[in-house]
């Protein structure tokens, strides 16, 4: 008895198994239901914990290097952000410029932070792609030009032979 399979909210229909007597026609809506399911409950667990766990991360960071602001809130320093992250220098640099929106002084707002966060985490492949073309994309022209290229080969140690 074959199935159809359900990847990446395609649906991949066996077309043999309609040769052998089998409906699919049940199987199809039994495989949207489980991936509505899914979408439903990832979108929930996302919404009452994930986003919880990085603002209580964020706070967390925060304590070890803060900065108040006038409104009473903190703000994440550049440093405790890229210890956290732990990355190579340029990645943690793009990722931090990323979640600072240019922040001359170097600072991270909660909100920017969890939404990077959850970005990295919990975003499907094109929401990662997307992520991606943006640490690389320097200028923001929504283009990665020759001099974005550049830029990045920079960060890359030269051989010494």
């Amino acid at each position: 008895m074959n199935k159809s399979i359900n990847i990446n909210n395609q649906l991949k229909v066996d077309t043999s198994s309609q040769k052998s007597g089998y409906d699919s026609s049940s199987q199809l809506s039994e495989d949207i239901v489980i991936e509505e399911l899914s979408v439903e409950l990832n979108k929930e667990f996302v919404k009452t914990k994930l986003k919880k766990y990085f603002k209580d991360l964020y706070k967390d960071l925060s304590t070890i290097k803060s900065v108040p602001t006038n409104s009473g809130a903190t703000l994440l320093d550049k440093n405790a952000f890229i210890e956290f992250i732990n990355c190579p220098g340029i990645v943690s640099d793009r990722l931090f410029a990323l979640a600072s929106n240019g922040n001359k002084e170097e600072r991270i707002e909660q909100a920017n932070f969890v939404k990077l966060m959850l970005e990295i985490y919990s975003s499907d492949i094109d929401g990662k792609m997307n992520l991606v073309f943006k640490v690389f994309d320097f200028d923001g022209d929504g283009k990665i030009s020759s001099e974005d290229v550049r830029m990045i080969l920079s960060y890359i140690p030269r051989s010494r032979d």
